[in-house]
């Protein structure tokens, strides 16, 4: 199999018809809406969402999870990138590259790891600190322009407390109205994000779009995604996709 990788996106353009099969059943997730469809007695919705578009693309964060499931079937990817450039990491990672804290060494091998890869997703077991992890890597490359959405307000509230105590720079709650920083760190909400983006029609709430905050997101140098298994749900997926 043969991907074509530029920073944000990844196309298969050339495979045979077993790597593509085998590409999809890879790319292939748990609905995050599906079990919440049954417990409501729900039909319809499907168990299982491909994350391939069109049978062909994905975003670039998911290479490695293809390369390796591709592997353990014996078939090999070819990777040609197309304007990856290197990332401009202005500060050294180390155990001590965020305030009042010691990062241990599986957490500095982590933003090692993400730095030089330039894209993909952190697995590790509850407490290992991949909030951590995410403001050390945001602190490499300040001052860029960076947007953490985690899942739900009180996450929220948390990452942004925790920030405030790791980093040095300003840090911003994304919300209607609010003025937009050039530079630093933006937290908001999937939830919050998708309105602002896309607007909401629902009959409990009909809001605009807010246009400002799609020209902002054009100029995202750095997108952090928490709980990124819940990726696959059309929400998540819209949002990221704007970034």
């Amino acid at each position: 199999m043969k991907l074509l990788v530029t920073p944000l996106r990844a196309r298969i353009v050339e495979a045979t018809w077993e790597e593509s099969q085998a590409a999809i059943k890879a790319l292939s997730v748990t609905n995050p809406a599906y079990y919440p469809a049954i417990r409501r007695g729900a039909r319809g919705v499907p168990k299982k969402v491909c994350l391939l578009e069109s049978g062909k693309i994905f975003l670039a964060g998911l290479v490695p999870l293809l390369v390796r499931k591709l592997a353990k079937l014996g078939m090999s990817v070819e990777i040609q990138e197309e304007g990856c450039q290197e990332l401009p990491v202005n500060r050294p990672v180390s155990s001590r590259m965020l305030s009042g804290i010691h990062l241990d060494p599986d957490q500095v091998r982590a933003i090692e790891a993400c730095l030089a890869k330039r894209r993909g997703y952190i697995k590790a077991v509850t407490g290992f600190g991949k909030t951590e992890v995410l403001l050390g890597v945001y602190e490499a490359l300040r001052p860029v322009r960076a947007l953490m959405v985690v899942t739900r307000r009180g996450l929220r509230q948390q990452a942004i407390e925790r920030a405030g105590k790791r980093l040095a720079g300003p840090v911003v709650y994304l919300r209607r109205g609010e003025p937009l920083p050039d530079k630093g760190l933006v937290i908001t909400t999937y939830h919050t994000l998708h309105r602002l983006l896309f607007g909401a029609t629902s009959r409990a709430s009909r809001t605009a779009a807010d246009p400002r905050v799609r020209d902002w997101c054009a100029g995202v140098g750095l997108g952090l995604f928490d709980e990124c298994h819940r990726l696959p749900g059309e929400q998540f997926l819209r949002c990221v996709k704007a970034i």
